[in-house]
């Protein structure tokens, strides 16, 4: 294995990254499905919480239900477009569909917090450090996707930081914190995806060793390379 691995900066090698984006390419449409269903499932399992907590002061569920609708529609729209979506590509490009239920979450939960009474400023202030965290980290692995939800949650809040300076500083700095967090993860994670590459390579040809790194186990790959037989001619 190549001692000079952790010596790249930040942006990789250019095999690295070759890895790194197929990889992207493999397991995109696996995300597309999975990050869709988790946003709706967590919004969901909120809802009663906020018949708890709030009482009749509840101003949160609309919005919650409005979520769920939007994010639906973009899981069905998955559905129905699969073989379009799920088509691999040379070029890694943002996602919309992938990015949608991150980013939605974030500006309603910045919309909850300048909104909210102020009985209920601690408790949203913190259910927005959890959202900030959260979505940043379930982007992790797709870079495009967790920058942008980070930089456009980042440009919404200082827009309104009119209403709320401090607050604004709060959500800003959590915001680089989680960002800066991913970061680190993601590098370990592609660095992780390299070293099983170049660990395998040494025992199988580079074309299987790469689909190993990048698959981790989870595709089979007597369906990618079947096995044919050839003949031989001894003289």
């Amino acid at each position: 294995m190549d001692n000079n691995l952790y010596k790249y900066n930040a942006f990789f090698s250019r095999e690295i990254i070759n890895i790194y984006h197929s990889w992207i390419n493999i397991n995109k449409s696996l995300y597309l499905k999975y990050y869709n269903l988790v946003g709706v499932i967590l919004m969901s399992l909120l809802i009663p919480f906020d018949f708890i907590l709030y009482g009749n002061n509840n101003i949160y569920t609309e919005y919650r239900v409005l979520y769920i609708i939007i994010i639906l529609i973009n899981f069905f729209y998955i559905q129905m477009n699969q073989q379009r979506l799920f088509e691999r590509k040379e070029k890694y490009t943002i996602h919309y569909n992938l990015l949608l239920p991150g980013i939605l979450f974030n500006l309603l939960y910045i919309y909850y917090f300048y909104i909210t009474p102020s009985e209920n400023y601690s408790l949203i202030l913190l259910a927005n450090f959890i959202t900030i965290l959260t979505t940043t980290m379930f982007a992790m692995k797709f870079w495009k996707e967790q920058y942008a939800i980070n930089i456009i949650s980042i440009s919404i809040i200082i827009a309104c930081s009119v209403l709320d300076f401090l607050g604004s500083i709060y959500l800003i700095g959590f915001h680089i914190l989680s960002f800066i967090t991913a970061y680190i993860y993601r590098r370990q994670f592609i660095i992780s995806m390299y070293e099983r590459y170049c660990s395998t390579a040494s025992l199988v040809p580079k074309n299987v060793a790469k689909y190993i790194a990048m698959t981790d186990g989870t595709i089979d790959l007597e369906k990618v390379f079947k096995p044919s037989k050839k003949f031989t001619v001894c003289l």
